[in-house]
């Protein structure tokens, strides 16, 4: 799955924590446009399985699939 870290009503990382507490094996991938610095201690946890950070290209987006073990 991939998610953007801001929405409306919930934010990405905060779905990501609601699936995988009920599908593990589900990975997640979350974009910002938030500066990495802002998302250290997100990163840190284990909720999340890749970051995307804005803006980024179809190759950037091939290798983090790719790192995960997702084809395309």
């Amino acid at each position: 799955m991939i998610t953007d870290l801001e929405m409306p009503d919930m934010n990405g990382y905060h779905l990501t924590q609601t699936i995988k507490k009920n599908v593990h094996e589900t990975k997640v991938i979350i974009m910002t446009g938030r500066h990495k610095d802002e998302c250290l201690e997100m990163m840190a946890s284990r909720w999340v399985d890749g970051w995307l950070f804005k803006p980024f290209g179809l190759k950037q987006l091939g290798s983090m699939l790719s790192l995960l073990g997702i084809g395309i």
